[in-house]
């Protein structure tokens, strides 16, 4: 009894070391409702889960909403009207509370292999206190997966966060 659970509490680490929990095929689109765009939030700083637990819909009506998932492998469909969302803007959503809770940075790291979100490399962002943003986007949190540029954070001192 103790091997079983001892392998199982070694299965569930390992799980964590993950980028995806789901595989292809469960999670491949996301659908919003109509003029909602698509958010991406990592408030614990991790990069495991499903990309439910990131990815979310948004408008200034409604705020944050749970977007529809559907896939290849599953019967789900998406409410009639619903779209495929494109990526929020600043200026229509931020985590940033306060001028203390965000400051400008540059980002150093991308995923190699990914739909790169947030700006490309090198680009400015506003880094936030409450809901940091994972550079690698998830890929692998020893950043084997991406790829480094020494970027210059004075780049950045012209935008506000």
């Amino acid at each position: 009894m103790k091997y079983i659970l001892s392998l199982a509490l070694a299965s569930s680490l390992s799980v964590s070391e993950s980028t995806k929990v789901l595989p292809p095929g469960y999670e491949d689109t996301m659908w919003c409702p109509p003029g909602d765009c698509r958010v991406y939030s990592n408030p614990w700083g991790i990069g495991a889960g499903p990309l439910s637990c990131y990815y979310h819909c948004y408008s200034n009506v409604t705020n944050v909403t749970e977007a529809v998932w559907t896939g290849s492998l599953t019967d789900v469909v998406p409410p009639e009207g619903w779209v495929e969302p494109v990526n929020c803007t600043a200026e229509e959503y931020s985590e940033c509370e306060s001028d203390e809770d965000c400051a400008m940075t540059a980002r150093n790291w991308v995923p190699i292999d990914e739909e790169i979100i947030g700006g490309e490399q090198c680009s400015c962002y506003a880094e936030s206190a409450y809901h940091p943003f994972d550079q690698c986007q998830g890929v692998t949190q020893n950043k084997r997966h991406c790829s480094y540029d020494d970027c210059d954070d004075r780049g950045c001192s012209n935008f506000d966060a």
